[in-house]
């Protein structure tokens, strides 16, 4: 996943016109909205991807960034202007040649006046851009078109729930917000534990959990065999393990 900063700044740049590898393409035959939709799902594509090399994420924060910056814009004018554009100009090429051969037909003059009309061109640009848009966004997992089987209004909560998940975890990184801390198992704890699993080999008994498995589950687990509970302290069944004897 690459730097949110560094991937932004990229995308304001291209959505300004500021190209640093390329120069502006000025025979762009569709509308500007749907270049910037187009745009907005490479960026979120660049951003969610592992496109960067492993021994770049040692470098330290600043050269990191910097780094992930040209090689987003890099991307980003490659993809604009290397696809979207000459898709689209083939499109619109594609359409008045059309246009142009139904003219000689008298049923689909209708037909041929509306392939040349250029808001025809519009719509269909933004069907490809907002086709790429969702497919990209479903992809990253930002919104899961599944949930659609279980209504609008679950569609839209799983939006919504996905949208708050990734707001917290970025005012978490930003360090807003409290940060989840692992707590490591105490070594003694560990070693307590080692050492009853060596005790119940010896002496023949199992635990429970593991003669759950075998199927049976007539077991009385009403005693607690423990050597470190004290007689004036309450057994915690979440730190203890039930013990059953096997006869012989």
């Amino acid at each position: 996943m690459g730097k949110f900063l560094a991937v932004f700044l990229a995308y304001v740049l291209m959505c300004n016109q500021c190209l640093i590898f390329r120069d502006p393409d000025a025979n762009y035959a569709g509308p500007k909205l749907s270049s910037y939709v187009f745009l907005t799902a490479v960026c979120i594509l660049l951003y969610d991807l592992r496109l960067y090399p492993k021994r770049l994420r040692k470098l330290d924060h600043l050269s990191q960034n910097i780094v992930e910056f040209f090689i987003a814009m890099f991307a980003m004018e490659l993809v604009l202007q290397d696809f979207w554009y000459p898709l689209i100009n083939g499109l619109v090429a594609l359409l008045l040649h059309g246009a142009e051969k139904m003219e000689y037909l008298s049923d689909y003059e209708y037909l041929s006046d509306s392939l040349k009309d250029p808001s025809t061109v519009d719509r269909i640009t933004y069907i490809l851009s907002l086709f790429f848009l969702l497919s990209v966004l479903h992809a990253v997992r930002a919104i899961d078109f599944r949930a659609l089987q279980e209504g609008p209004g679950c569609f839209f909560d799983d939006i919504a729930y996905r949208g708050r998940r990734f707001l917290l975890k970025k005012i978490r990184y930003l360090g807003f917000a409290k940060k989840r801390v692992k707590i490591k198992e105490c070594k003694e704890k560990r070693s307590r534990r080692s050492t009853r699993d060596d005790d119940n080999e010896k002496t023949g008994t199992i635990d429970l959990e593991d003669f759950s498995k075998s199927g049976d589950t007539n077991v009385d687990d009403s005693v607690c065999s423990n050597s470190d509970c004290d007689s004036q302290k309450i057994c915690d069944f979440d730190d203890l393990d039930l013990l059953i004897d096997i006869d012989d």
